[in-house]
């Protein structure tokens, strides 16, 4: 079983809609693109739920790649200083 994020740092509380759930995860990628430009950021359905995945746009960009299915954990992530490879 995929694990769950915690509910304090999903983007989409319990009690909403599916679609709102949709519209603030939609939300939030849209956040993470604009807060971190120097890389490429996505969603991917796979069979066991949703993973976000970031990947540099340049050589000794670090992190190469993360992929998490939760977007918090991503933020925090790329949030790191960009550290040579």
């Amino acid at each position: 079983m995929p694990a769950q994020p915690p509910a304090a740092h999903h983007p989409a509380p319990k009690n909403t809609t599916a679609s709102q759930a949709v519209e603030a995860l939609a939300a939030e990628l849209d956040r993470l693109r604009a807060d971190f430009p120097e890389f490429w950021i996505w969603r991917e359905n796979t069979g066991s739920g949703v993973r976000f995945v970031a990947r540099s746009q340049r050589v000794g960009l670090n992190p190469h790649t993360v992929v998490t299915a939760d977007p918090a954990e991503l933020r925090a992530a790329l949030g790191q200083p960009d550290r040579p490879g």
